[in-house]
């Protein structure tokens, strides 16, 4: 049974904090999300909120290639936190 209607997606509030750590660096990524899934076939109206954060640490001695790598790394792994978070509300 795949989903018919529309959805807006909206992300309300994203965070990526740099900070220093003993030996290294972390970075803190988070957002906030609204999903409102709308099935006019049926009048129906489903609203979801929730939020998601993920972390990457990186220490010792480390290039800037290596570091934008923890970086998109977290991207990723929030983009999939994310993605399981809906699929259990939907």
């Amino acid at each position: 049974d795949g989903f018919e209607g529309n959805m807006i997606f909206t992300i309300s509030d994203y965070n990526e904090e740099i900070s220093s750590i003993v030996d290294g660096k972390k970075v803190d990524i988070s957002l906030s999300f609204n999903v409102i899934l709308n099935k006019p076939s049926i009048s129906k109206k489903k609203v979801i909120h929730g939020s998601v954060s993920s972390y990457g640490t990186l220490t010792g001695n480390f290039s800037l290639s290596e570091f934008d790598n923890i970086i998109k790394n977290t991207q990723s792994d929030i983009i999939l936190r994310l993605s399981r978070d809906l699929n259990s509300k939907i």
